[in-house]
């Protein structure tokens, strides 16, 4: 569901995420919120920390759909950003800099609104190993031996990733190429793959709904 790209001492990721728009998806359910996350990250594709930050959509039946603006580093719980401003065209800069393995900080920029924030962590537990940057949309609903697990995924018209870049340590900004450890990430629910990844030119990547009409998780809701 977007692209990753693997390597050595991989420092900073960044993009211009272009907000989509969010309405319920399948499954349906009246009461759940749905929920389609986009975002960039240093670690999130290998074992290790994660430091990410971006944007979520929420949307329930009936209701019109909201966003919020976050930074995390994981484990540790997110911290969300007041802009109750945040609408579907938003074009939101998002850029994560690795300082060491257990600090980082992370920078939101709206550029409609013209709203910045940014948090910078240390002596986080969990330590990262500079080996992936990430610019993924993400999917709430899992299933394991319980059941279906986790917020059911919106529709969403495309996530745009514009101006995807990333850096070594000490080098400069290289937009996100097809090169040797780059590769795009589609999702796979159920047998059915719901997002798929696709690069539309150097440092512009756009994850698709692909969630089949009559798409369903046995269990839910």
């Amino acid at each position: 569901q977007g692209a990753v790209h693997s390597g050595k001492h991989l420092r900073e990721v960044s993009a211009d995420i272009v907000l989509p728009k969010c309405s319920v998806g399948l499954p349906y359910s009246q009461y759940d919120t749905y929920e389609s996350d986009g975002w960039v990250g240093i670690g999130g594709y290998s074992a290790g920390g994660l430091i990410q930050t971006g944007v979520s959509c929420y949307v329930q039946q009936g209701k019109d759909p909201y966003y919020k603006m976050w930074t995390e580093f994981y484990p540790a719980l997110e911290t969300f950003y007041e802009d109750e401003n945040l609408r579907a065209g938003d074009v939101i800069s998002a850029r994560v800099v690795a300082h060491s393995e257990s600090s980082g900080t992370t920078y939101l920029h709206n550029k409609r609104t013209g709203k910045k924030f940014s948090k910078t962590y240390t002596n986080e537990t969990s330590e990262l190993n500079f080996e992936d940057v990430e610019w993924v949309t993400e999917s709430r609903l899992f299933t394991n031996q319980l059941g279906p697990q986790g917020s059911p995924d919106a529709k969403f018209t495309p996530w745009e990733f514009r101006n995807a870049a990333y850096a070594h340590k000490g080098g400069k900004k290289q937009k996100f190429r097809l090169v040797t450890g780059s590769h795009m990430l589609d999702t796979v629910l159920n047998n059915a793959t719901i997002a798929k990844g696709i690069l539309i030119s150097p440092g512009h990547i756009q994850v698709n709904d692909t969630t089949p009409t009559n798409f369903t998780v046995p269990g839910f809701p």
